[in-house]
């Protein structure tokens, strides 16, 4: 690279972000916009490899949408994954206004595909320790809902119902009386 700062300023507000250093930061992740799991082979060990194919598989599993709201801005979601792309710029931010919900969108993204992960290849060596209380609210959401709702949700890269949904389970959630209510 002939310009590393430019290429930093490029980036713009996505770079700050936690989900944005995460992206650069981790061995293996879903491209939204290139429909591509891009895997760093050389820091993965071959032997976990299987392992994080199947959980990107399910980050790139659902159905990505994009839309306009009604004022003006455009928004994309894949699975739980909310992102706004803001005028005059090419780069896709999240967003952190989490609507009811007790974590952002990337943590409950990422704790679906870890749950999923989990299930279809076993427990990880090295659990993520900032999954483990969105997990257990995945969990439960799941038990109360049904596994089929929260899924399809998911699938369907629905994440505003996934608001509505905690909020229409809200007595069996008294732990989350103190997140700001949509």
């Amino acid at each position: 690279m002939t310009d590393p700062r430019g290429a930093i300023k490029q980036l713009g507000e996505a770079f700050p972000s936690t989900r944005g250093q995460a992206t650069l930061a981790t061995y293996a992740y879903y491209d939204v916009s290139s429909d591509r799991i891009r895997v760093n082979v050389a820091k993965v060990p071959s032997d976990q490899l299987p392992r994080v194919l199947v959980h990107e598989f399910w980050h790139a599993m659902p159905r990505a949408r994009t839309w306009s709201e009604p004022d003006g801005r455009t928004l994309r979601a894949n699975g739980f994954w909310l992102q706004e792309q803001r005028a005059g710029r090419r780069v896709w931010v999240p967003v952190e206004d989490r609507r009811g919900l007790p974590y952002a969108s990337y943590l409950l993204d990422e704790a679906m595909a870890t749950l999923m992960e989990t299930r279809y290849a076993g427990p990880p060596k090295f659990a993520r320790q900032d999954l483990g209380d969105v997990q257990q609210f995945l969990g439960k959401l799941i038990g109360v809902a049904g596994s089929g709702t929260v899924l399809r949700d998911f699938l369907e890269s629905r994440p505003y119902e996934l608001g509505e949904l905690t909020e229409a389970h809200r007595s069996s959630f008294p732990e989350l009386d103190v997140v700001a209510r949509p």
